[in-house]
């Protein structure tokens, strides 16, 4: 007896955002100082992100990638 195909589409949506300006502005601060900067620019992305319905993937350096519609 042949298995039941059960695949799914579904639409999904990869989202992928940097914090532009950051390496130069990091260059020209104290490192405590650019620490802060990304940690509230992970925290509000992390925020509006899951408000919509969003898993983050990951964080890279000043950028965040995340998915909507896909399973975790």
């Amino acid at each position: 007896m042949a298995d039941a195909d059960r695949s799914e589409r579904k639409l999904s949506t990869v989202l992928f955002a940097d914090l532009a300006g950051s390496t130069a502005l990091a260059d020209e601060q104290d490192p405590e100082r650019t620490r802060v900067r990304l940690e509230r620019f992970y925290d509000a992305m992390t925020a509006e992100i899951e408000a919509a319905g969003g898993t983050i993937e990951k964080f890279a350096g000043d950028a965040v990638m995340a998915a909507f519609g896909a399973p975790e």
